[in-house]
């Protein structure tokens, strides 16, 4: 399906750029530009690191002054491990769960639900704040498990009102990774960085309690059921 896309673009005259592991794939071969990502083989069927740089990648397309801070980020994102597989203990062998996030970690929600889904077989289902606010809010019961991605930025409190109100009007069981000091909710502390590039940061966290969310199930993610390393579609 994509190359399809890709072959309709090129037969239109469309400039197009290709961002992937592979720069000998047929994708990148039917593209004007080619950005490598440099990961090395992809063995997961979560791939979780051709996402994360594949962020990196649009970033660097976007342009800005701040990418040098990303790396720096992320390796503190890595240093929470512990901290995150505790909040995994602290919740439970979940089955289910609400994902919010809103503005640039929208996508976020959306990537770490589906590795919750993926390699966990969590029915994890992500949404805007905003979004939440007007209807799925009701499923809310107490235990019920509510994560959260809010970033320093113009939309901080906006994600932590609803967050907040799950927890008092609720009592579901919540964990929040954020770089804010928020001491009132369960959190996950990441380092301080621009909000534009914070995803890069917030899914290796949601990776990690992916990793141990699934370990904790007693699932290996390695080798989830029903998928395969390449989904071809027609």
């Amino acid at each position: 399906d994509l190359l399809a896309v890709m072959q309709r673009g090129r037969d239109q005259g469309r400039p197009s750029i290709a961002i992937t592991n592979d720069p000998t794939s047929p994708i990148a071969e039917l593209s004007d530009v080619v950005i490598p990502l440099h990961a090395a083989p992809e063995q997961s069927i979560a791939a979780t690191k051709s996402y994360t740089s594949s962020l990196l990648a649009v970033a660097m397309i976007a342009g800005g002054d701040d990418l040098d801070v990303v790396p720096d980020a992320v390796a503190g994102a890595l240093a929470k491990e512990d901290e995150i597989n505790a909040a995994v203990e602290r919740m439970g062998p979940i089955d289910k769960a609400a994902v919010l996030a809103r503005g640039y970690n929208h996508a976020t929600a959306f990537e770490w639900a589906i590795k919750l889904q993926e390699m966990a077989y969590v029915l994890a289902m992500p949404y805007s704040t905003a979004d939440f606010a007007h209807g799925p809010f009701a499923l809310l019961e107490p235990g019920f498990p509510l994560l959260g991605v809010v970033s320093e930025g113009s939309l901080t409190d906006d994600g932590l009102s609803i967050i907040r109100r799950a927890k008092d009007e609720t009592e579901a069981s919540i964990t929040v990774l954020t770089n804010v000091d928020v001491p009132d909710l369960p959190t996950i502390d990441l380092p301080s960085i621009p909000e534009w590039l914070s995803p890069m940061m917030f899914i290796v966290a949601g990776q990690l309690f992916t990793l141990h969310t699934a370990l904790a199930r007693g699932v290996d993610p390695e080798t989830p059921r029903g998928l395969i390393k390449v989904t071809k579609t027609s």
